[in-house]
């Protein structure tokens, strides 16, 4: 299981970016929202939707879901 982050701030395109823990482009624990453990990425931006309308996996970390 991974750790999932999302920003708090929105970037450019109005997106709030859902990072792992691991990721070198994770914003600071005050910039951040912890949404949990889980087992893919599709749960962690499940959670992600429930606070934000618009959310984006980060283009470093995890690069294949990024749109």
């Amino acid at each position: 299981m991974a750790k999932y982050y999302v920003t708090l701030k929105r970037d450019r395109l109005g997106e709030h970016k859902i990072h792992t823990k691991e990721c070198e482009e994770c914003p600071s624990a005050i910039e951040r929202t912890f949404l949990g453990e889980y087992n893919s990425y599709r749960e962690a931006e499940n959670e992600a939707k429930h606070i934000y309308n618009k959310v984006n996996a980060c283009r470093l970390c995890l690069q294949e879901y990024h749109k």
